[in-house]
């Protein structure tokens, strides 16, 4: 797969289940989110893609104000009503990540669990650039997403496995995973960038790495299994 060709719309495709992670893991990690990112009540948060928005409820329990943005029509629905039911306030509406937008700047925009990384290089660099426009000066935003030895090395012994309906391998040339779900017709295709190449994408659309981490906010480590990047937009100098 060439990195400057994406040949299906396959994010409208695949199968809700596939892109969805446990409500265990959730409410773990969004509580975690919560304690260590939610500094005071009323703060704006953009969740973008949301999914279903079950990271982003455990910032809303802890009086943030969500607004949430997914290409998935059933996801905004199911955001919708999970934040009913909670009592809890929240703005959700179905949208492509490439029109994110967030008239004033939101206090912090949330990218969670593989939410970057879909397009080409030069469109993922777009993408970063209007994700800080989202931001307020002063805001922040968190990225949560694999460390790529560990993607490499799960994506080889995966291919090496060749399931009977998922089928992982990595180009190394793009520095791509591209999971093929046979049963479906549809291949998924993610451009990991490692932490060197987070920072110049953050600088290069106006923001700052603040603070590095590993899963469960622990200390940032190659090693590990996931990152926690937070990156900081310069308030304006008077």
């Amino acid at each position: 797969m060439k990195e400057n060709i994406i040949d299906r719309m396959w994010y409208k495709e695949l199968s809700d289940d596939q892109w969805l992670f446990p409500e265990e893991r959730a409410m773990e990690e969004g509580t975690e989110a919560a304690e260590h990112l939610i500094t005071r009540p009323g703060m704006t948060v953009y969740d973008c893609p949301c999914g279903d928005a079950r990271v982003s409820f455990y910032l809303a329990k802890k009086g943030a104000l969500v607004t949430g943005m997914d290409i998935n029509p059933r996801f905004i629905e199911r955001a919708k009503k999970r934040f009913e039911d909670a009592g809890l306030c929240g703005s959700f509406q179905v949208g492509d990540i490439r029109d994110a937008s967030y008239p004033g700047g939101c206090d912090l925009y949330l990218s969670w669990f593989n939410s970057f990384g879909y397009f080409t290089d030069e469109e993922n660099r777009q993408v970063m650039k209007r994700i800080a426009d989202c931001i307020k000066p002063g805001g922040r935003l968190v990225m949560e997403n694999p460390i790529p030895c560990h993607i490499i090395d799960t994506a080889n012994k995966k291919y090496a496995e060749n399931h009977a309906n998922v089928m992982y391998s990595y180009d190394s040339e793009y520095k791509r995973i591209n999971i093929n779900y046979r049963d479906q017709g549809v291949t998924v295709s993610e451009r990991i960038y490692d932490r060197s190449e987070y920072i110049e994408m953050f600088e290069a659309s106006g923001l700052t790495l603040l603070e590095s981490y590993s899963e469960h906010f622990t200390p940032y480590d190659e090693n590990k299994m996931r990152m926690i990047l937070i990156a900081g937009k310069p308030r304006i100098k008077i």
